[in-house]
């Protein structure tokens, strides 16, 4: 019952990061214009590093799902029919299953700050030390780690200070390798 209630808190405290929320004093004032002089910076500098292979931090995209087609949700899903769920927030792109009782959903989200100085591997670390099936995956940004909160899998890369997150609910017998594919598409067009 301890670890479930952990890596319920560790989910929320994820999903806290991945809002660019913080306790800290520097991060709380730190102005909108601050983090877009930041992101001109880069742009100016000629840093269209998409890979996240620390060469900088890509801005958030117009529109989270800028980041992944439907075509590409679908495809992640093995052909399963999903509908693109508008307006449900701003935030994510959101994909669920066009026939409810497929009980399929894939939701991608990045924020170009949601990382703000800290390591993905410490909010890893969380897990690891709760037994939870925490599981690196190589090649993705500056690290990736796919990991299960209740019952969606969920994969996140750290790229710079950003933080792309991809939950799979229903998903394939192999999520991590269907996730590993959405985030490659997505980085790509960051």
């Amino acid at each position: 019952m301890r670890k479930r209630s952990v890596v319920a808190s560790f989910a929320v405290v994820l999903t806290l990061v991945a809002g660019g929320c913080s306790s800290s004093s520097d991060q709380a004032s730190k102005s909108d214009s601050d983090k877009a002089a930041t992101s001109d910076t880069a742009s100016d500098s000629g840093d269209t590093n998409n890979s996240g292979d620390s060469g900088g931090t890509p801005s958030n995209p117009d529109s989270p799902c800028d980041l992944v087609s439907q075509e590409d949700a679908e495809a992640a899903f093995g052909g399963i029919e999903l509908d693109l769920d508008e307006g449900f927030r701003d935030d994510a792109c959101d994909y669920s299953a066009a026939d409810p009782s497929e009980m399929a959903s894939l939701t991608v989200e990045y924020d170009a700050g949601g990382l703000e100085g800290m390591k993905l591997e410490d909010l890893v670390d969380i897990l690891a030390d709760e037994d939870a099936d925490v599981t690196p995956v190589d090649g993705l940004g500056d690290s990736a780690y796919a990991f299960k909160v209740i019952s969606s899998d969920t994969l996140q890369v750290a790229i710079g200070d950003g933080l792309l997150t991809i939950t799979m609910n229903g998903g394939p017998e192999d999520s991590v390798a269907a996730m590993t594919t959405v985030a490659e598409s997505a980085i790509e067009k960051l």
